[in-house]
């Protein structure tokens, strides 16, 4: 029997993808400071996982997480802004959809995170 076994940068996608697995955003912007900033950061892996997830949301919400937190990562806000898709995505789909829609990531920010 095989077991799948999850890393970092796998898990970091897979909260960016449903926030309600990951404790809502606010929790979600810290792990996402401390994988840029600590030991784990695999750039290639993170926008492979994101690709084979094939939700494009993922970007809005990781560019959008980093340029808040500025995070001092600007290919990685590029890569984001460029991939992203072209409708409006809620920020936090776990809570109630108040708030304002930021053109720049076509995100509907429903949640403060700093």
């Amino acid at each position: 029997t095989k077991v799948r076994v999850s890393d970092p940068t796998r898990t970091l996608i897979d909260i960016l993808d449903d926030p309600s697995i990951g404790g809502g955003m606010r929790h979600i912007a810290e792990i996402v400071r401390q994988y840029f900033e600590g030991d784990y950061r695999e750039e290639v892996k993170l926008f492979k996982y994101i690709k084979l997830l094939n939700n494009r949301t993922v970007y809005k919400r990781l560019g959008y997480i980093i340029e808040t937190l500025n995070l001092k990562t600007p290919k990685i806000i590029e890569i984001c802004k460029s991939n992203m898709s072209k409708g409006y995505s809620v920020f936090d789909p776990t809570v109630s959809i108040k708030g304002h829609i930021l053109r720049r990531w076509n995100l509907w920010i429903n949640v403060t995170i700093k």
